[in-house]
């Protein structure tokens, strides 16, 4: 039986035993408290003993609502996951501790959560079993990595997708990988390319001084090169033109290198400048207008035969958006050409417009087509022909039949008055003579309007081979004087019978039936307000003495009514002694 002294040690004891396992439980709590990862202690029953700062501070909860409460419970249920109560109910009281074991769940306060949790199996003296959790909070390394998955896949994509060939080399200038447009615009393998040095490549064809140049005294010193054009002639490409751009990445000590195969590019740019000056030749040179309009009906491109015939005559559109269209043309604007084709119609031959170039009047045959864009007709091609020497010719075409068909019905009627009206009772050799001559006279006016082409011609030609066969023996006999007189195809029958009939009758009975006579024709032109009219005026002098005729003779009867009625003028004869005298005038307007 102890004695006093043993009972009071032994109280002793117990009294420092429990106020170790005090002092050691609130070192422990300490050390809960101070971790920087959340942690929890829970009781068997999974009820809330203690939580530390760090996880009211991340999960944003307080004491209060946490201490003596079951976990499910916690955060009005969120913590209600599946996967710990798996954890809690399954694994661990079969194995006593649980590692890294990874829980996802979205919070109301924080949102998405990634945790690791580590537990453990507390077995304590004086009190019941307990569960220490931990909780890791890997969100955000979680959203890092996959940052920078998504980043090295991303990079990744980016280089086997570009267009461009792309090479990775370290700073030992090997390769470590390459993008497929590399591989196959150079022809080469993978296998013969990575880990080799660059200048090894394609059995040494990448070995190129310009590049050497670049990478090994250009890049180290400027990080970066842009824009460098390499001309190298491969064994199994031929000649390639290659823009080189390389960028340094120093914290993984790479090189990227990007390769532009400009060579099909450069072909084509100068097939296109070739195509572009033959089309520029072409259309400067071309002997008809050719442009290009856009949907607002303007000029994106003429050439300068159309600029100088479109001038007033085609519509543009103003900054108002107003039209504006040539004032002789009557139409509607949206029916010419251009406007027709860009809603979608081929206007072909053509419509014809007459309008004003230089001052001149022109007609224009314009045609256009539709230019397809990728959706809708977006420009129209208008092609412009001067047409004016055509109109022209289709005009003198006309006038000349309708000239000739009223001309021969005239000569017809003057034939048929030449042979009606005869020479009185003169015989028939003279009668016959006679009409020779007037008919001679005839042809000889004609073949004057004919190599006139129907056009016009001087009163001097027409006077000088009219009198011609009269002056045959005595041309100085026949003075012909007056200014430049234009007359028309109208006049030419008339005046040729009318001076015919002079001459004849002077070889006949005046001035040029004696050897001194002399015959003056003379004109000039008059010119008022009203009108304006030739004045011509015929003298004969120096034969034998005048009388005047008994009875009018067909000559007189002809003038009189050739100035009258045919050229709507006048004329007065006279006989004086010294020689006949005749004053005529005609409208020349």
């Amino acid at each position: 039986m102890p004695g006093v002294y043993d009972q009071d040690n032994t109280a002793e004891r117990a009294s420092a035993g429990v106020d170790q396992a005090d002092e050691v439980r609130r070192y422990a709590e300490a050390i809960v408290d101070a971790m920087r990862q959340p942690a929890l202690v829970l009781n068997e029953d999974l009820r809330v003993e203690i939580a530390n700062r760090a996880f009211y501070r991340i999960f944003q909860v307080d004491q209060a609502d946490i201490t003596g409460r079951l976990i499910y419970e916690l955060g009005n249920r969120q913590w209600d996951i599946g996967e710990l109560r798996k954890l809690l109910e399954e694994i661990l009281p079969n194995n006593g501790s649980v590692d890294e074991f990874r829980v996802e769940r979205e919070f109301e306060r924080i949102g998405r959560r990634v945790m690791i949790l580590n537990a453990r199996r507390l077995e304590r003296v004086d009190r019941r079993p307990a569960i220490f959790l931990t909780i890791d909070d890997i969100t955000e390394r979680e959203d890092t990595r996959w940052l920078l998955e998504a980043e090295k896949e991303y990079a990744e994509k980016v280089v086997d997708a570009s267009r461009d060939a792309l090479l990775i080399l370290g700073w030992d200038h090997r390769v470590r990988t390459a993008n497929e447009t590399f591989y196959k615009t150079f022809k080469v393998d993978p296998s013969a390319t990575e880990g080799r040095m660059v200048y090894e490549l394609g059995n040494g064809q990448w070995d190129i001084p310009e590049l050497r140049d670049l990478l090994e005294n250009v890049l180290p010193d400027n990080d970066a090169f842009d824009d460098f054009e390499v001309e190298h002639d491969f064994e199994d490409l031929g000649h390639r033109i290659m823009v080189l751009n390389a960028r340094r990445v120093d914290h993984t000590q790479l090189i990227l290198l990007a390769i532009e195969d400009q060579t099909e590019a450069r072909r084509a740019e100068r097939a296109r400048r070739e195509s572009e000056a033959r089309m520029a030749s072409m259309m400067q040179h071309a002997p008809i207008g050719i442009g290009l309009i856009d949907r607002e009906g303007r000029w994106v491109m003429q050439n300068p035969l159309l600029e100088r015939l479109s001038s007033g005559l085609i519509p543009f559109r103003d900054s108002d958006q107003t039209s504006r269209w040539h004032p002789a043309d009557k139409s509607d604007p949206e029916n010419w050409p251009g406007s027709r084709a860009l809603r979608g119609e081929i206007v072909a031959p053509g419509v014809d417009f007459r309008t004003e170039v230089d001052g001149q009047e022109r007609w224009l045959r314009i045609s256009a087509a539709p230019v397809q864009g990728s959706k809708e007709v977006d420009h129209a091609v208008v092609i412009a022909e001067d047409i004016t020497e055509d109109k022209r010719g289709q005009e003198e075409r006309e006038l000349l039949l309708a000239e000739l068909n009223h001309r021969v019905k005239n000569l017809f009627g003057v034939i048929r008055s030449l042979v009606t009206q005869g020479s009185g009772g003169a015989e028939v050799e003279q009668y016959k003579n006679t009409l020779i001559g007037r008919l001679d006279a005839l042809v000889r006016a004609h073949t004057l309007v004919i190599e006139s082409r129907w056009g016009s011609f001087d009163l001097t030609t027409l006077a000088e081979r009219t009198l011609e066969p009269s002056a045959t023996r005595r041309a100085a006999a026949i003075q012909i004087r007056g200014e430049p007189l234009p007359l028309e195809a109208r006049h030419a029958v008339s005046l040729s019978l009318i001076l015919h009939e002079l001459a004849t009758n002077s070889v006949k009975y005046g001035a040029l039936s004696a050897a001194e006579g002399r015959i003056g024709l003379t004109w000039r032109i008059v010119q008022d307000s009203a009108d304006s009219r030739a004045e011509l005026a015929w003298q004969e002098s120096g034969g034998p003495p005048v009388r005047a005729p008994k009875r009018r003779g067909f000559g007189t009867t002809l003038i009189e009514r050739a100035f009258a009625y045919d050229l709507q003028g006048g004329a007065e004869i006279e006989f004086p002694p010294e020689g006949l005298r005749a004053r005529a005038w005609f409208s020349i307007s």
